[in-house]
C-alpha cells in the first residue's frame, strides 16, 4: 500500500531578497523571453552602449575630450548605476518574515526495490508571516522524481 508522507516546514525569508529574485529570475526572464535573468544585463542589452557610442560624431567626442572606448565605458557604467538603487535597496528591505509550508505527497516505489522513485499527488498550503502578522494563505500541487 503506498504510503503518504506529511511535511511541515518554516523558512526565514528576506522580503527584499525575495522581491529581487522575482524581479530578476521571473519578471526579467519572462519579459526578455529567457534571454536575460538579470535586470541590469537586460537594460544594458536594450540600451546597446556600442550603438550609442558609435552614434556620437567624432567631432562631438573630440570637443568633449572623449574617445569611443571611454564613451562606451561611460554608457555601460551609467546603465549599471541606473539599476543599482533598486537592486541594492531591495535586499535591505525589512521586515524579514517566515514562509510556512504544510503539505504532503504519496510515495511510489515503481520497481519494488524499497526505494522511493516518485512523489505524486503532492499538495501544500502556505502563508507568509511578517512581524507576527500572517498574510493570506496560498496552496499548490507538486510532484517529484528521484534522479539517480
Amino acid at each position: 500500500m503506498p504510503r503518504r508522507v506529511r511535511v511541515r516546514s518554516e523558512v526565514q525569508v528576506s522580503v527584499g531578497a525575495l522581491l529581487l529574485h522575482v524581479l530578476n529570475r521571473w519578471y526579467t526572464a519572462r519579459a526578455t523571453a529567457g534571454a536575460f535573468d538579470d535586470l541590469a544585463a537586460a537594460l544594458a542589452a536594450v540600451l546597446d552602449c556600442g550603438a550609442v557610442a558609435s552614434g556620437v560624431s567624432a567631432s562631438s567626442m573630440a570637443q568633449a575630450g572623449l574617445d569611443l572606448p571611454t564613451l562606451h565605458a561611460f554608457c555601460v557604467a551609467a546603465t549599471a548605476e541606473a539599476v543599482a538603487p533598486l537592486t541594492e535597496a531591495l535586499p535591505a528591505l525589512e521586515p524579514h518574515g517566515s514562509l510556512w509550508l504544510n503539505g504532503g505527497a504519496r510515495m511510489v516505489d515503481d520497481d519494488a526495490n524499497a526505494t522511493v522513485d516518485r512523489l505524486v499527488e503532492g499538495t501544500w498550503v502556505g502563508a507568509v508571516q511578517t512581524e507576527g502578522v500572517g498574510g493570506a494563505s496560498f496552496d499548490g500541487t507538486w510532484e517529484a522524481v528521484r534522479v539517480p
